[in-house]
Order: C-alpha cells, then structure tokens, then sequence
C-alpha cells in the first residue's frame, strides 16, 4: 500500500487480507468507472470479506457460510466466460 493509500485509510491494517494477501484494495476505497468485470470483481472481493467476517463469529451458521462461498464461486464463474481485457501500451 503506498503512502497515499495510507492517508486515505486511517487504521488500514486492521483490514482483512483476501486470499490474493494484498489488504483491502484501493479500488474498493476510490471510486473508479466499473465496467462489468470491475464490478463482478468488486462483488468477489466484497463476498471475500463477508466469509471472512462470518468464520470469524463462532455463533454464525455454517449453511450461511456454504451460501456466501456459492455465491462467491457463481461471481468466480461469471468473471471466467467475460472476454479478457486486453491493454496496449
């Protein structure tokens, strides 16, 4: 995370880590234009947090843990049939 990402972030180590190990991404803090693969991205990552909130709490149901993680694969799906992005510098 870099220095200005910092400031605009108090208390951001205390932000969960996604799978990726990179802490809350700055995409979720400054809003950018969404195209439809930012924005399947951005409910991915979004669902990322909910499962990790939810395994933290001893009291949470595990059938609602099995639905946010279908979820999360039905998101993981739909982003796998868009058509990679493809950038020319």
């Amino acid at each position: 995370m870099s220095a200005i990402e910092r400031l605009l972030v108090p208390g951001f180590a205390e932000f969960p880590k996604c799978r990726c190990g990179s802490e809350l991404h700055i995409a979720s803090i400054v809003p950018l234009p969404e195209t439809p693969r930012t924005e399947l991205e951005r409910r991915h990552h979004e669902l990322e947090l909910e499962i990790y909130e939810a395994q933290k709490h001893p009291s949470c149901d595990d059938l609602e843990i099995i639905e946010l993680k279908r979820r999360k694969l039905l998101v993981k799906d739909e982003i796998a049939c868009l058509p990679q992005d493809i950038r020319v510098l």
